[in-house]
């Protein structure tokens, strides 16, 4: 469509009040929310979720592996043929996930058969099987058989964390098996509960703060009790304890917190870094170079000084005394081999040498010839690009993004530099190079944005902005999950049969270098924080894998073996809340994988989640908007932080942006994050740029971003669950 047509063509409404917004959630990790408490359960009963491939009866195992995917009640009739089977382990198998399935919805009369003798043909589960049963018998009301099946937990299992469960539940009764909990196994969840509860008669309790401090890095309240822990016993904690509650602060995202605590802690590379990027964060600016001159006096020859080098760089006053601190990040960086680092350094330096009306030419020579792989170098080369295409000169634009999406190919850049090679080429009319460009993207960029748009430019049947939402995606359920990279054979067992809950009080006891986790331990982190439905900080994990390749360049392999497994992927794109989110889509005739693209930007998946603004829940809807949605509805205002509810609502208003701006999605999408104000002006500003160029135009950064991000997370969940859009991928980029 023609760059003016498309605006003109759109049928705009009159927008709501600029008050009633949806918001965006700030999506940053390292901190813990809630555990999601509702199942995946189909808000309508007729709305089916998606297929369910069955395999051979032959391959039970597969099929085991299959179900522990798909949600309790899709799953429970292929669990019950399989439980009736008797295949050995395969049955055991699903006696054991059938049972978990009714404690799990409090059935405990229909989970008693299926446990009944299961931990003698399931040895390796069998603390997990006895604390079942005890839970089903506490069920059905039978308390003196649910204490005697706990009493057996604790003769027969006494260092198996599942003895956690049984001094739990027994010490109710015997305050002094609560205490042994929490010395046996201190970071289990039902130790950290432990702890909780004894603080409500102890609020001020020395002891039970720091264990809340060092092992409650789960808990949603966690900086209410290290603010009490600092204000009550400040003056008598020792080093350690600070280096527990600064790593809990940054976890918790209170930064300014974090970096006062880690300064009182053992002094580290790691711990004066931290103080120093916590202050600077927190607004202490001061304070901050002066950690950052700490480390730089103790650990002269330590990673972490390079990045102190960069911050002086961008701190001290006036900036031509920063150049100096620049030089030096850059030179030990080279010592330590450290490329993306010194890249950093260079472009720094040129930025600045600009400010400062210095000449950058010899800088950014520097820079482009011996670290033109860097994300440093694909940010210059693009800014060059840019400027070229600003001002008309196309051919140059192409070359420099060009040589982005070949030389550097592995920077978040690329992919758009892949994109606007292909754009650019096509105002050159040089349809062969668009579509070199265009293949590019889809063999070596296949997750982006910029794929789905090169995708809908070239006619595949993949939606544009005008038909997107429309679009009725049949996607399958996935098929697979990755193993994990780490842990004892019972937590792969029961992370294997999908017994996640159990996995992750398995994991917290594992897992004993939170702080600093190795590569397989991220893995594995990741993967069960998903599980539980943490997904914010288990998305975040495993995202971040790769930035760990340039220190652990021998675990390359082992990340692309991971990226090439499909369960990696359906981790990072999860269907989490899908037949909820297909259900209510439905009603308003709006794509769910598109509903479900914006819910995983919005809150990844956190039912609890607030923003800033004061957006609430899965897709983020301000009060106020819930409000109005409500009137418009005719009733009374839902509470949005239950999910139903939440996605009720913010499905309806996604269908009234999209209503609103003639069924454009990226408008509407624009929409649903700044408001129609802001979408009311830009339209009038950019009434000359084609839809891609719009986008590039939208002055808010955020809402550039989302867009985008919105629109990716749609195409990987079409291209990741449904078959057709998969094929299509794989025949265009082989």
């Amino acid at each position: 469509m023609g760059a003016t047509k498309w605006l003109n063509q759109l049928k705009i409404k009159a927008p709501i009040p600029l008050a009633m917004l949806v918001g965006a959630a700030a999506l940053v990790g390292g901190v813990w929310l809630a555990l999601r408490q509702s199942a995946l359960q189909p808000a309508d009963p007729s709305q089916s979720p998606p297929t369910l491939s069955t395999p051979p009866l032959e391959s039970p195992s597969a099929f085991i592996q299959q179900l522990a995917l798909v949600p309790a009640d899709q799953r429970r009739s292929h669990l019950s043929e399989l439980a009736q089977a008797n295949r050995s382990q395969e049955t055991h198998q699903a006696r054991l996930m059938l049972a978990a399935d009714w404690v799990e919805a409090e059935q405990g009369a229909a989970a008693l058969d299926l446990l009944d003798g299961l931990e003698t043909h399931y040895p390796l589960l069998a603390s997990e099987i006895l604390v079942l049963r005890a839970k089903a018998l506490t069920q059905v009301g039978n308390a003196d058989a649910a204490r005697r099946t706990w009493e057996q937990i604790l003769q027969d299992y006494p260092q198996d964390p599942a003895v956690v469960e049984a001094l739990y539940s027994l010490g109710q009764n015997n305050p002094q098996l609560w205490t042994q909990a929490r010395q046996t196994f201190p970071s289990h969840p039902l130790s950290v509960a432990i702890a909780q509860a004894q603080l409500k008669r102890d609020p001020n309790s020395k002891e039970l703060l720091l264990h809340l401090a060092r092992h409650g890095l789960h808990l949603a309240n966690l900086k209410t009790y290290l603010e009490r822990l600092t204000q009550q016993h400040g003056k008598t904690l020792q080093a350690e304890d600070w280096h527990a509650i600064g790593f809990a602060y940054w976890e918790k995202l209170a930064y300014k917190e974090a970096g006062e605590a880690y300064a009182r802690a053992p002094q580290s590379a790691l711990t004066l870094y931290r103080s120093g990027r916590g202050l600077q964060i927190g607004g202490e600016k001061e304070l901050a170079i002066a950690q950052y001159k700490r480390l730089i006096q103790a650990y002269p020859q330590a990673k972490e000084t390079i990045r102190a080098y960069l911050q002086l760089g961008s701190l001290v006053d006036p900036p031509d005394q920063r150049l100096p601190y620049l030089d030096q990040a850059l030179q030990l960086a080279e010592d330590l081999k450290r490329p993306s680092l010194a890249a950093e350094a260079l472009l720094a330096k040129a930025k600045l040498q600009k400010q400062i009306n210095q000449s950058a030419q010899a800088t950014e020579r520097t820079l482009l010839k011996t670290y033109g792989q860097t994300p440093s170098a694909a940010d210059l080369l693009w800014e060059r690009a840019q400027a070229q295409a600003k001002a008309g000169n196309y051919a140059a634009a192409r070359e420099n993004s060009w040589r982005i999406a070949q030389t550097a190919r592995k920077t978040a850049i690329a992919p758009k530099a892949a994109f606007w090679t292909g754009k650019w080429s096509q105002k050159l009319n040089q349809p062969e190079r668009q579509q070199e460009a265009f293949q590019a993207l889809w063999q070596y960029h296949p997750d982006s944005y910029y794929a789905w748009r090169a995708a809908s430019l070239s006619g595949w049947p993949v939606g544009d902005f005008q038909t997107v939402r429309t679009l009725a995606p049949q996607p399958n359920w996935p098929q697979q999950q990755l193993p994990l990279a780490t842990g004892s054979q019972a937590l792969r067992a029961l992370y294997t049969l999908g017994l996640y809950r159990q996995a992750w009080k398995r994991w917290l006891v594992e897992f004993q270098s939170r702080e600093q986790p190795s590569f397989a331990q991220q893995q594995t982190d990741g993967l069960i924080r998903n599980g539980v439905g943490e997904y914010l900080d288990g998305i975040f994990m495993l995202n971040n894998l790769d930035d760990r390749l340039e220190d652990e360049p021998e675990q390359t392999q082992t990340y692309e073996q991971w990226r090439a497994h499909p369960g990696f992927w359906s981790a990072i794109y999860p269907l989490a809340y899908y037949p909820e989110t297909a259900s209510w889509a439905k009603q308003v005739n709006l794509n769910p994988l598109l509903a479900l693209g914006l819910m995983r930007q919005e809150s990844r998946f956190q039912p609890q989640i607030r923003s800033v603004a004061g957006a609430v829940g899965l897709m983020q809807v301000m009060p106020e908007t819930g409000q109005w949605i409500a009137s418009q509805l005719q009733e009374d205002p839902v509470n949005l932080e239950i999910p139903d509810d939440n996605i009720r609502y913010g499905t309806w208003y996604l269908d009234y942006t999209h209503r609103s701006y003639g069924n454009n999605a990226m408008l509407a999408i624009a929409s649903y994050n700044a408001g129609p104000g802001n979408v009311e002006a830009w339209i009038k500003e950019y009434q000359g740029l084609d839809p891609d160029e719009f986008i590039e135009a939208i002055p808010f950064s955020e809402t550039r971003n989302y867009v985008t991000a919105v629109l990716e997370n749609h195409w990987n969940y079409l291209r990741l669950y449904d078959p057709n859009y998969a094929n299509l991928l794989t025949e265009s980029s082989s």
